[in-house]
């Protein structure tokens, strides 16, 4: 087992949508690569939070007839940032996770991979993460991305 890659990001709201590129090399190849990909917090706790949210989006996009009060948070919560991560080869797309679990674990073989991502041969070379930022409500949020090469199949 080789760690490749152990980076923490700090987000913040003025990242939504937007896309972190992590890029790591692989100086030879593996029968697997493992990825381990967490972030949080998940959910906003801070119900006024919430509220000037929840108004602001409203008046940005217009929504009509948008709930007031304890109403608009009973509609609308909890709110929650969402990061979802895809992958690239050297040779180009091998898959993503976009999936809203805060914390994630995906392996790839030239055989079988996680659900979201294509089997390709776990070559030396250039790979990259897109972590793709679709929404940090949060002041902060931690996100951690752990890359091992291992020799060995999948866990079942």
């Amino acid at each position: 087992m080789a760690l490749i890659l152990d980076e923490e990001i700090l987000l913040h709201p003025q990242d939504t949508a937007t896309t972190v590129w992590l890029p790591f090399s692989l100086e030879e190849p593996a029968e697997m690569l493992q990825i381990h990909f967490s972030y949080g917090p998940k959910t906003v706790e801070d119900r006024d939070l919430c509220r000037s949210l929840l108004v602001e989006g409203g008046e940005r996009y217009q929504v009509p007839d948008l709930p007031q009060g304890e109403e608009l948070l009973e509609e609308f919560l909890p709110l929650t940032n969402l990061v979802t991560m895809g992958l690239r080869s050297p040779d180009g797309f091998a898959g993503c996770a976009h999936r809203p679990a805060p914390d994630q674990l995906h392996q790839i073989t030239a055989e079988k991979a996680s659900p979201g991502f294509l089997p390709c041969p776990v070559k030396a070379g250039e790979w990259r993460i897109a972590l793709q930022v679709h929404a940090v409500f949060t002041p902060e949020c931690r996100c951690r991305v752990q890359v091992e090469a291992l020799e060995g199949g999948m866990a079942s």
